[in-house]
């Protein structure tokens, strides 16, 4: 009974010890083929600085843009992968004015991994950097008595921004209020954008590269 029980013992014994070679064989000597899936992969724009040197800006919050993909590979090519080591982008050398669909391509941090996956793309909005020249308008509010005169520093100004901003401003437009002024003085006012048909736009001076303020100069007897 004693030598049947060991009999059976050494048995097992050997039949793990198989089974690990074998697992170890199709490890690392077979090594297969796998599948896994990434998920929330952000899209960047490689070559971003080449943007600037065609004039044109994304318009697209590329922050908000994520994926999905299913990689395939080398199982121990696969088991090493590290999130971080893969990065989905479009080439910036490839972008045009307009809100068009781009082909996404793939970093992977070993030659035999491959994306397997398929996506229709990721849609971008770009827009064309100009420029023009607008007037300066300054628009006087209340009544001074004393006052002698009011004067801009500069009456028409160069905006520069994307073509969206650019194209629909008409004017600018500083209101200035001379009521209480007793001596004089040059004043930091800020200012608005308008468009042709009087409305007021909803445009920062940083976004046509523009100063917070303009200068008013006024001049009291």
């Amino acid at each position: 009974m004693a030598k049947k029980k060991i009999s059976n013992f050494n048995t097992k014994i050997l039949s793990l010890a198989i089974a690990i070679f074998i697992w170890g064989f199709v490890a690392i000597f077979v090594n297969p083929e796998i599948t896994r899936k990434y998920n929330h992969i952000p899209v960047i724009i490689q070559n971003s600085e080449t943007l600037k040197d065609k004039d044109l800006q994304v318009l697209t919050n590329m922050k908000d843009i994520n994926i999905n993909i299913t990689i395939q590979g080398k199982r121990t090519s696969i088991a090493k992968i590290d999130k971080s080591e893969i990065a989905a982008y479009v080439d910036a050398n490839s972008l045009k004015s307009g809100n068009k669909t781009y082909q996404i391509k793939y970093s992977l941090p070993y030659e035999d991994l491959r994306v397997t996956s398929q996506n229709d793309g990721v849609k971008i909005n770009v827009d064309k950097i100009v420029e023009k020249r607008v007037l300066v308008k300054l628009n006087k509010i209340g009544n001074n008595s004393n006052l002698h005169s009011i004067w801009l520093d500069n009456y028409a100004l160069n905006i520069k921004g994307i073509s969206k901003y650019v194209k629909s401003v008409d004017s600018i437009v500083i209101d200035f209020n001379v009521a209480g002024i007793k001596e004089s003085k040059k004043f930091q006012i800020g200012y608005k954008f308008v468009a042709q048909n009087g409305n007021v736009l909803n445009i920062k001076p940083a976004d046509l590269g523009l100063p917070e303020t303009l200068s008013v100069n006024v001049s009291i007897r």
